[in-house]
């Protein structure tokens, strides 16, 4: 009987973590990136942040899914990446498209109207957390705004592989940390950002895209949406769907009139609207939005 001793913890490093994306980048694996899965969703619930005529860094961009999103709606984006293989990749994929500034390097002094870190800070080492968030700071325009997603509360431990040729185990996506709203909100103080709002969302197009026209603001809610304009619902169900919504029996949603058609809009949509901190689904991502501490 073969004796397997007790599995090793890879310890990652520059240089592993450098291969293991640069491996990743020649599979299929990257098929589940979480910018090609979660790109328009991203889009749809920070619609009001991105800016229209100012330009927009995805720090840690992959393969591009996030910039090739926002080019694709006639937004100015330019692209921080270290993988030298997934570099490559956005370079053919955007060349030629008037609206993508390119890769920046570490030297550049470009500043942004806003810059995305889309699960970019989970996969930082110890000795690279403060350096980074630094240098993303002295990106961003004294105006501009931040968003970053990253996993809400991740057990880290329960998403680990096993490889029995060295007999280690590593984070099948390369996390090497978790955060939670409040870790995330005590983190980027330390470089003096602060929330805007933070949101716990599932990044899944189906929670968003029937609302999209109301939250890229072609159809707009009035004013008075949480008030008068409800579909003539009475003091009584007003009152019960509240009770329900208090103990997860169901989601609350009101009924406006646009256009003289009734549409149903679920709570988190108006939250997402008006900055007002939204819990979606099952939580499974926290969506920071910050600004320079004023």
């Amino acid at each position: 009987m073969n004796i397997v001793n007790q599995p090793k913890q890879l310890e990652w490093t520059s240089e592993n973590i450098s291969s293991f994306w640069n491996g990743c980048a020649q599979t299929r694996l990257m098929e589940y990136s979480f910018g090609k899965l979660a790109a328009e969703s991203l889009i749809l619930t920070t619609w009001s942040f991105l800016p229209e005529d100012g330009l927009i860094l995805d720090f840690g961009a992959g393969d591009g899914d996030i910039v090739e999103a926002l080019l694709d709606k006639g937004f100015k984006v330019a692209a921080y990446e270290p993988s030298i293989n997934r570099r490559n990749i956005s370079e053919s994929k955007f060349k030629g498209n008037r609206n993508y500034y390119g890769l920046i390097d570490d030297d550049t002094n470009v500043k942004f109207d806003l810059i995305i870190l889309c699960e970019v800070i989970e996969h930082l080492l110890d000795s690279e957390l403060t350096d980074v968030l630094k240098k993303v700071g002295s990106l961003l325009k004294q105006d501009g705004k931040i968003i970053i997603t990253t996993p809400n509360n991740e057990d880290i431990g329960l998403d680990i592989c096993y490889c029995p040729t060295c007999n280690t185990t590593f984070h099948r996506w390369q996390h090497v940390r978790s955060f939670s709203g409040d870790s995330l909100k005590e983190t980027l103080m330390q470089i003096n950002i602060e929330p805007i709002v933070i949101h716990y969302t599932k990044f899944d197009i189906n929670l968003f895209e029937p609302y999209s026209e109301i939250l890229v603001g072609n159809k707009r809610i009035p004013k008075n949406y949480s008030g008068e304009n409800r579909d003539k619902e009475n003091l009584w169900s007003i009152l019960l769907r509240k009770i329900y919504a208090m103990f997860g029996r169901i989601n609350s949603a009101y009924h406006v009139l646009i256009n003289k058609q009734k549409i149903i809009i679920p709570d988190y949509v108006y939250k997402i609207l008006n900055n007002e901190t939204a819990y979606i689904s099952d939580n499974t991502n926290i969506l920071y939005i910050g600004k320079w501490k004023s």
